[in-house]
């Protein structure tokens, strides 16, 4: 609950922040650049995803936890409780997977590194077939 409450929090103080630094810079006459109002939306959905990721790992746990509590089970229990502990599991393993997809220049590296692939794959079959 924490965490979730302190990212929100996070999140709402980067926007602010932005604000007075975006109104910092008007009232300097300097300009405020479209790369920069980028750079911002593009923070600002990285934390979000984060925080969203984060909820998805942790409150089927918890909800689970809680059902063991009170002893309550229902048909779906074993897959239900199977489900979040993967869950909970991955979402340690969910930011560099956020971080690298949300660069432009990792997609960038993957696009090339794809078609280096596909080129080879294409050159081992024609070499295949033109026998």
């Amino acid at each position: 609950t924490f965490t979730f409450i302190f990212s929100c929090l996070a999140i709402i103080y980067f926007i602010c922040e932005q604000k007075r630094v975006a109104l910092e810079w008007k009232i300097l006459n300097m300009k405020v650049t479209d790369k920069l109002h980028e750079e911002n939306l593009q923070i600002i959905i990285t934390m979000t995803l984060m925080t969203l990721l984060f909820c998805i790992s942790v409150l089927p746990l918890s909800i689970n936890i809680c059902f063991n509590i009170i002893d309550y089970t229902f048909h779906w229990d074993h897959l239900f409780t199977y489900l979040s502990w993967w869950l909970f599991l991955a979402g340690g393993a969910w930011n560099p997977w956020i971080y690298n997809m949300r660069s432009s220049q990792f997609r960038k590296s993957i696009k090339t590194k794809f078609k280096t692939v596909n080129a080879k794959l294409k050159s081992i079959h024609n070499k295949k077939y033109e026998h």
